[in-house]
Formats: structure tokens, C-alpha cells, sequence
């Protein structure tokens, strides 16, 4: 029997309503018509992220055009928070939060990106890099430092490495802001480093180190 004469064989809860459904080919109809594997489940799915995407990349493209941040967010909390489930995508998940920032509804991105802390819509170090940029927005500078220092705590334990170099730059603006010297500049990058070379990426050590630095500067 060929695969194709395997897939024609009825199965319970035959589902034979394809319409508005885009198949490849007639073996992957089939699939769906006899649920093969919970194939018709996964197309679903599939099709639904689909029209989120559609949705998200409009939205975007209009943004780019008319500049309208109102309608542009209110199409990017439809399909990531209203949707169930919510639209997939790391580009657009973060776009959201970027849209937040840009309108200075800081609460509400704060909230956003603390929501994606722990799943898998949004890698770590992205979420801490746009926090640092309300601080820094905020003029919260002492604050802004500890949450740069998360993020490239994240990004070292995703690449294994620490770019020094990248998080001194990083920190210099708040540095410069609370008129701190270059050797405290310096310090605060040895916490990262601390724990990167001891292959130990805890966020809450890093903030208690960080904390116990400021206090002694002052």
C-alpha cells in the first residue's frame, strides 16, 4: 500500500471541509481531512499564525508610512496579547515593546517586557537591553547600569563570551550622567566578568554585587 493509499483510508473524525485552507500537495490534504498524526491540529495552527503575521507585518509596514503609533500598537496588541495563541515571532514581539517606548508609555512597556521574563517569546538579554532603555529614558541612571549589566550578563551566557569592550560602551552614557569614573566604569564591568568566567550566570548575584558596589561609592 502507498502512502498516498494509506492516507485515503478513513479514520475517526473524518473532517472533509477544506475550504479556505492552502494545501501543497493532495498527500498533505489528506492529512488534514483524516487527522493524521493531529496533522489537521497543527494546520491550524499553522494558518492561524499565518493571518497574525499578515496582521503584524501590515500593521508595520503602515507605521513606516503614515507614522500613526496609536493604530500601529492597537494592531500589535491584537495579535500578541488579544490573540490565543498570541502571534510567535521574536522581531514582533520586541517591535511591541519599541512602539511602547516610542509613545512613552513606559509603565506599560515595563509591564510587557517583566510578562515575556521566563517564556520563550523574547530572548533574556532583548528584554533586558529595552528595560535599560526606559531607565535610561527616565534619567535613572544608577538603575539603567544594573539592567545593562543583566543584559550582557544574558548575552555572555548565550555566546559563552563577554564582550567587555561592547558593555563599557554600553555603560558609559549613565556612567557620564552620574559623573562616576572611568574606574567605576571599570568595576562595573568586572561583576559581569566575575561570573562569566566562573560560568555562572545568576541575575540576582549580579544585581547584590552591583548594589554593594554603589553603596560603597558613596
Amino acid at each position: 500500500m502507498g502512502l498516498l493509499d494509506f492516507l485515503k483510508k478513513k479514520h475517526p473524525g473524518d473532517y472533509t471541509n477544506t475550504s479556505g485552507k492552502n494545501f501543497r500537495n493532495e498527500i498533505e490534504k489528506e492529512m488534514y481531512i483524516n487527522n493524521i498524526a493531529g496533522y489537521r491540529s497543527l494546520k491550524n495552527q499553522l494558518n492561524h499564525q499565518d493571518d497574525l503575521l499578515i496582521i503584524a507585518n501590515e500593521a508595520r509596514e503602515r507605521y513606516k508610512t503614515d507614522g500613526d503609533i496609536e493604530t500601529a500598537i492597537a494592531a500589535y496588541e491584537k495579535v500578541l496579547l488579544e490573540a490565543d495563541p498570541p502571534l510567535v515571532s521574536t522581531a514582533h514581539t520586541m517591535f511591541l515593546a519599541d512602539l511602547y517606548i516610542k509613545a512613552e508609555m513606559f509603565d506599560k512597556a515595563w509591564g510587557y517586557l517583566n510578562s515575556l521574563i521566563g517564556t520563550d517569546r523574547a530572548p533574556l538579554d532583548k528584554i533586558r537591553h529595552e528595560q535599560a532603555r526606559i531607565l535610561k529614558k527616565e534619567k535613572r541612571h544608577q538603575e539603567a547600569i544594573e539592567m545593562i549589566l543583566l543584559e550582557y550578563l544574558a548575552k555572555s551566557e548565550w555566546n559563552n563570551t563577554f564582550s567587555r569592550g561592547a558593555c563599557l560602551k554600553s555603560i558609559g552614557p549613565s556612567i557620564r550622567a552620574l559623573k562616576w569614573s572611568s574606574d567605576d566604569q571599570d568595576r562595573c564591568a568586572d561583576l559581569v566578568e566575575a561570573q562569566v568566567t566562573k560560568r555562572r550566570y545568576n541575575e540576582n548575584t549580579l544585581i547584590k554585587n552591583y548594589r554593594a558596589l554603589v553603596s560603597n561609592m558613596k
